[in-house]
């Protein structure tokens, strides 16, 4: 049995790679958070003071679970600039963009979630949609080449 695929090399390879990790401190104050809800949850569940108690405590103690969860899934984001499309995707969030539709592309500080990640973000000027469009980038100046070679 013979397995043909069609991926041009073209395709396969991006012209810009990035794998961002969340910053120390973002780190820190997440699983500081989580370590705090979950004993505290624990704590609360464990009091057998009343029904509620333990409900309340149970809850604390999921949210707690929950945000451990995402920190592991959420602490890198990667950012990949291909000959059509730019992709980001942390954890199991992903944006796709299509190269041919981003007009100019200036870096500015990061905003928002970008923080956690890196100093910069390049905001996209898009020809479609919503018309603008925010990626992290700890390397902006060369995210900006690809996306001129590319246009």
């Amino acid at each position: 049995m013979v397995l043909k695929f069609d991926i041009s090399v073209e395709q396969a390879i991006p012209h810009h790679a990035e794998l961002l990790t969340m910053s120390r401190g973002v780190r820190l104050v997440g699983w500081l958070g989580v370590a705090i809800a979950i004993g505290v949850g624990a704590a609360l569940t464990a009091s057998f003071e009343s029904l509620w108690t333990e409900f309340v405590g149970s809850v604390i103690f999921t949210l707690g679970a929950l945000g451990g969860a995402g920190m592991v899934r959420c602490s890198e984001c990667e950012l990949l600039v291909k000959s059509k499309r730019i992709e980001v995707r942390c954890g199991p969030l992903k944006q796709t963009l299509a190269t041919g539709a981003v007009e100019t592309a200036t870096p500015q500080p990061a905003r928002g979630w970008h923080r956690a990640f890196a100093a910069e973000s390049v905001v996209l000027e898009l020809s479609v949609g919503d018309g603008r469009a925010s990626v992290p980038s700890s390397r902006s100046a060369e995210l900006i080449g690809a996306l001129e070679r590319l246009r």
